[in-house]
C-alpha cells in the first residue's frame, strides 16, 4: 500500500512540474509613456517572482513557474490591469528560457504573444518578439515622406523625420533650423507630441511647413498606423504617408 502511495506522489509531482519562464520587459502606460513604478503581476495556475525591479530605463525580470501552458499573466498598476498570454510553441518549451518584451503597453484587450521562429528573433535560448504590438519600431529610424493628401495628392516629397529614441524625435526645418519634439504611441492610436521652446523660422518647402504645423497644433488630434514598413499620420486636414529609409 505504502508503495503505491509513493508511486502514486511521484507520478503526481512529475505530471503537476511547473515550467519556468523568466520575462524582461518595459512597461508603457496607455497614454505612451515608460512607467517605472512598481507593478503587480499574477500568474495563473502558477507563481510569479520578482527577480529584478525596473530600472533607470525601465526593464524589469519576473520569473514564471506555471503547471499548465500557455501562460496567462495579469500586470496591475495602480487602477489599471493588462492581460497577457505568452504561448510557447511545443519545439521550444524544452529551450526557450527568456523572453524579452522591449514594450508591454496597457490595451483594453488581451494581449497574446506567440513564441516561436516566425514571431521571435533568437539569440540562444532567448527569444525577442518582433512584432510592432511589442515594439516601437520608429526607434532610430528615418523615415522619409512619400505622399501627402490634403487638398490635393503629392508623391515624393523631399520631407524627413529623424526618430532618435524611443520618444524623441528630430524636425529640421529650412537650411540650417532643427528641433525636437517628444511624441508618444498612444494605446488607441493618436499620436501625442510635444514640441520644444524652440521654433522653425524658415522652411525648405510648404510640405515641410505644414507638417510643422501639424506637430505644433496640441488642440488638435493626430492618428497614426503603421502599414507595413510604412507609418500614416492623420489628422483632420491632411494625410501623410511615411516610408523607413
Amino acid at each position: 500500500m505504502n508503495r503505491l502511495l509513493l508511486l502514486a506522489l511521484l507520478l503526481s509531482s512529475i505530471c503537476t512540474k511547473a515550467d519556468t519562464l523568466d520575462v524582461l520587459f518595459r512597461y508603457y502606460h496607455s497614454d505612451g509613456q515608460l512607467s517605472a513604478s512598481p507593478l503587480q503581476l499574477t500568474l495563473k495556475d502558477g507563481n510569479a517572482v520578482l527577480v529584478s525591479r525596473a530600472d533607470a530605463a525601465g526593464w524589469q525580470q519576473w520569473r514564471l513557474e506555471n503547471t499548465s501552458r500557455p501562460f496567462h499573466l495579469m500586470l496591475v498598476s495602480g487602477n489599471d490591469s493588462l492581460l497577457l498570454e505568452i504561448d510557447v510553441h511545443e519545439k521550444y518549451r524544452k529551450t526557450v528560457k527568456s523572453v524579452v518584451i522591449n514594450r508591454l503597453q496597457l490595451r483594453p484587450f488581451k494581449q497574446v504573444l506567440k513564441v516561436n521562429e516566425l514571431t521571435c528573433k533568437w539569440t540562444g535560448s532567448i527569444a525577442y518578439p518582433i512584432g510592432y504590438s511589442f515594439n516601437n519600431p520608429l526607434d532610430g529610424q528615418t523615415l522619409h515622406l512619400k505622399k501627402l493628401r490634403c487638398e490635393r495628392t503629392l508623391d515624393s516629397l523631399n520631407v524627413s523625420l529623424y526618430f532618435l529614441s524611443d520618444s524623441v524625435m528630430l524636425f529640421k526645418c529650412g537650411k540650417e533650423e532643427a528641433l525636437f519634439f517628444k511624441y508618444y504611441l498612444q494605446s488607441d492610436g493618436k499620436f501625442r507630441r510635444v514640441p520644444s521652446n524652440y521654433t522653425c523660422s524658415e522652411f525648405k518647402n510648404e510640405e515641410q511647413r505644414r507638417l510643422y504645423e501639424v506637430f505644433t497644433r496640441l488642440n488638435g488630434k493626430v492618428e497614426y498606423v503603421f502599414e507595413g514598413k510604412k507609418l500614416v499620420l492623420k489628422d483632420s486636414f491632411c494625410y501623410w504617408e511615411f516610408e523607413f529609409e
